[in-house]
């Protein structure tokens, strides 16, 4: 089954939306239809007997190693004279908007957003390789 890759971003960005693990999206192999579930939105709710041979659950953000080691391969590439600064910042509540202060103040902000896109897009891909889904788009 080849499936569309705005529908897995669209569920990556679901999954990744609220506190962790209150919303969840499978992916059905065979047909492409993508289900959500949310903890805190009127969705419906996954089936009682889920065929884990059919449905594969969409990683989060934590399980594509998306989070603070992408900012750091984007300091190091693009300011790593702040390297230490950012270091700093994540060990501290307020992290990322602390670190997209510091993008701003330096201009980078932009080169950012388009940086995570990118390995976001590279990760999701690389994760439906991994996992058998064929991707159109």
């Amino acid at each position: 089954m080849n499936i569309e890759y705005s529908k897995i971003e669209e569920a990556y960005e679901f999954v990744s939306a609220g506190e962790l693990f209150s919303h969840n999206a499978l992916v059905d192999i065979r047909t492409g239809e993508v289900l959500f579930q949310s903890d805190s939105e009127e969705l419906d709710e996954f089936p009682e007997n889920i065929d884990r041979d059919r449905y594969i659950a969409i990683p989060t953000r934590a399980e594509l190693h998306l989070g603070k080691p992408v900012v750091i391969s984007f300091v190091e590439t693009y300011m790593p004279n702040d390297i230490v600064e950012v270091h700093r910042i994540f060990v501290h509540k307020g992290a990322y908007s602390n670190f997209k202060n510091l993008l701003d103040l330096n201009n980078m902000l932009d080169q950012w957003y388009e940086y995570e896109r990118t390995e976001t897009e590279r990760a999701l891909r690389e994760w439906c390789q991994g996992m058998g889904i064929s991707l159109l788009g």
